[in-house]
């Protein structure tokens, strides 16, 4: 019996979703960090789910890239639980 997953990862890139589900490791990723056997591993155990989320979408992009004002309230709105003023 499969339990569900304790975490669940969104993320905006279908490949990576692929090949940790897949666990296939090409030439060209082969020299992938720790950090990728780790999320592979805790996919494998059932602790973690990986869930694709649209770019646009992607509230983590408040912090990792630069945005414009609209798109920044938009992500903003999407987290907060009032409007800012």
């Amino acid at each position: 019996m499969q339990t569900e997953a304790k975490v669940s990862l969104y993320m905006d890139n279908q490949p990576a979703i692929d090949i940790i589900k897949s666990g296939k490791l090409t030439d060209a990723i082969k020299a992938l960090d720790v950090r990728f056997h780790h999320i592979k591993d805790m996919y494998t155990r059932g602790d973690l789910s990986l869930d694709y989320i649209k770019s646009e979408d992607n509230v983590a992009d408040l912090f990792t890239k630069p945005l414009g004002k609209v798109k920044f309230q938009e992500l903003v709105s999407k987290i907060m639980f009032f409007k800012p003023p």
